[in-house]
């Protein structure tokens, strides 16, 4: 977009002191550069919930919140805890990281999903994501 243009970094938070509180806090807006970005906010928790088969609604969770930039979230996480290999053996630690992160991030998603499809789906995406990351060299 070409917000992205004019702001290379992460992204920008603008806050007005001069505006009312909000349950005590202060209403912010943020703006993050679509690189940057961990998941696809553009389908909202009604559009999620309306989708009545459950693979499907595990289908596009998968797609939409286990993008390229949450899978290097996770490789983070584990090069921080000295488990970072930059192998397919990563997979399995990198699904459970974000399979926490899911749990805490998204709450609101991840208790409507069918438990053992997103078991067999989320490690399929991050497989494929993360072979495509390691054949980019992204990790060297």
């Amino acid at each position: 977009s070409s917000l992205a243009k004019h702001f290379p970094r992460e992204g920008i938070i603008i806050r007005d002191p001069s505006l009312e509180l909000i349950d005590g806090q202060l209403p912010i807006a943020k703006f993050k550069n679509e690189r940057f970005r961990e998941k696809d906010y553009s389908f909202a928790v009604e559009d999620f919930t309306r989708l009545a088969d459950e693979e499907e609604k595990v289908r596009v969770f998968v797609q939409k919140f286990v993008t390229e930039m949450r899978i290097k979230k996770m490789t983070d996480i584990l090069r921080e805890q000295g488990q970072f290999t930059r192998s397919a053996r990563d997979i399995p630690a990198l699904t459970a990281e974000l399979m926490r992160d899911i749990q805490t991030e998204d709450a609101m998603y991840y208790d409507k999903l069918e438990q053992r499809m997103l078991s067999r789906l989320l490690p399929q995406r991050v497989n494929q994501l993360f072979s495509q990351l390691l054949q980019r060299g992204d990790f060297d």
